[in-house]
């Protein structure tokens, strides 16, 4: 989630100080439809397996609703994307963290609407699929932005999307991301797996991002309580007013925080996919808010492979959520096979 509130802090966030998930624009009711092949599980969970290309890739995703105050479970604002048809023995995956009143408005827009833009840009994925990643982002926000259904003043998503590129000689992997869910690569080494982050999270605290916001008439800065005491994490505010409050310098939607800088131009680039890669994590920061790179990486590799090694990913997150704040965010996992 994006946004902030003015809730005092809970016991929890008093003793470590984060306090991430309090939230002005986060609310709405409902949630998208049915999808495909998506299992709809109780309030909001979801789930998807399958597999694609050849030889074949097998993926996994799992989708944990999170928790307001008293343990009652929340609207599920993540959504992932399985598209198996992004180009000849191309296949895209990708997990969005919708935030605000409509957020979960806005992630299943997107994923109903990014595989369309794939197939409209199709030739500029095939013959440059950096440009033609870039372009399916912008025509995808452009579509948002132009649906009267949505309300995405004060509402958007996070990205982060990998498209599996095994048309030439050498496979790869084709990282496009918004905001801070992020996409990290399991090698084997020495016996080991290690964790290889493949995106790097946009937030205010990066200085590139800080001076874009701040060249466009934007504030970079904690909340702040009664007391004077900063909450939670660097946000992105409008000059004068206490909005949009946004913990992410990039997304989807977002339009009043589009005033002040935050945009939906991913940052695309081309990874190598190495002959000892074993698995690739796609997670909101449901997931990474507790857990690092390494932590995951060790978490799916010691679980039962499939289903299972991700589900322990997502009730491992909850976990730590569940011992540090009284809010739990959305936790959304994909991991793909190799």
């Amino acid at each position: 989630m994006g946004g902030v509130s003015s809730k005092n802090k809970t016991k929890k966030t008093q003793s470590t100080g984060r306090n991430r998930r309090l939230s002005v624009t986060a609310g709405g009711q409902g949630d998208g439809g049915s999808d495909g092949s998506v299992q709809y599980l109780p309030q909001g969970d979801r789930k998807e397996e399958g597999e694609c290309g050849s030889p074949p890739l097998a993926f996994y995703s799992f989708s944990q609703a999170g928790y307001e105050p008293d343990h009652v479970k929340k609207t599920n604002q993540d959504r992932f994307l399985n598209y198996k048809d992004a180009g000849e023995n191309k296949h895209l995956f990708g997990v969005f963290d919708g935030h605000g009143a409509r957020g979960h408005e806005v992630s299943e827009y997107i994923i109903k609407t990014m595989p369309r833009e794939v197939v409209a840009n199709q030739g500029k994925v095939d013959s440059d699929i950096i440009s033609g990643m870039t372009a399916v982002f912008k025509a995808t926000d452009s579509a948002l932005k132009k649906n009267k259904s949505i309300d995405c003043s004060l509402s958007g998503t996070t990205a982060v999307t990998v498209v599996v590129d095994r048309s030439g000689i050498e496979p790869q992997l084709v990282m496009s991301n918004l905001g801070d869910s992020r996409a990290v690569l399991a090698v084997e080494e020495g016996g080991k797996l290690k964790a290889i982050e493949l995106t790097e999270d946009q937030k205010p605290e990066r200085e590139d991002e800080k001076r874009r916001i701040h060249a466009s008439g934007g504030r970079t800065e904690p909340l702040m309580d009664e007391t004077g005491e900063a909450i939670g994490p660097c946000r992105v505010w409008l000059s004068n007013m206490l909005l949009p409050g946004l913990a992410m310098t990039r997304s989807f939607g977002d339009l009043v925080a589009e005033s002040v800088g935050v945009i939906a131009v991913p940052e695309v680039k081309t990874v190598p996919l190495p002959s000892n890669a074993k698995f690739l994590i796609l997670a909101s920061d449901g997931v990474w808010e507790f857990l690092s790179n390494q932590q995951s990486v060790d978490i799916v590799a010691r679980g039962s492979h499939g289903m299972p090694a991700v589900e322990d990913l997502v009730l491992r997150s909850l976990k730590e959520w569940n011992q540090e704040e009284e809010v739990v965010d959305d936790i959304t996992a994909t991991v793909v096979y190799f």
